[in-house]
């Protein structure tokens, strides 16, 4: 925690309200469907996040040195990758959870980057669709 422009306290994700009370873990960033289509993102920490319903991030423009996804959480809905491209950097899903939900990756573009998704896991009904060259 780091002190605020108001002598407030800051968390890691500033701009991220913490979850409400009764939701364990992480960053609680949405219950309801988000709509990322055509975004362009210049780096982003979305690790620990915690999408809950469909977020689309379908041909989104994710560039800079990091884009991280590292301990997120999709829960009982649809993340959609779908035609987003990913540039120079690092690509990380480390530790990412999906639970109940789908991942896909489906012509998703990955160039001049790592990518990286140790531990990451698919549980319960959840599934993760590859990326298509």
């Amino acid at each position: 925690m780091s002190q605020g422009r108001n002598g407030g306290t800051t968390d890691d994700h500033p701009g991220h309200p913490r979850s409400p009370a009764g939701v364990t873990g992480g960053v609680f960033c949405s219950a309801c469907a988000l709509d990322f289509t055509r975004a362009i993102f210049g780096g982003g920490d979305f690790s620990g996040c915690r999408f809950r319903g469909s977020v689309s991030f379908a041909d989104a423009d994710f560039v800079g040195d990091l884009i991280s996804f590292d301990e997120a959480g999709f829960l009982d809905g649809a993340a959609i990758f779908r035609g987003a491209r990913f540039g120079a950097g690092a690509v990380t899903f480390n530790d990412a959870r999906c639970n109940g939900g789908t991942v896909s990756l489906g012509h998703a573009m990955f160039s001049g980057c790592t990518v990286s998704f140790v531990r990451a896991q698919v549980n319960g009904a959840g599934s993760l669709s590859p990326a298509h060259s």
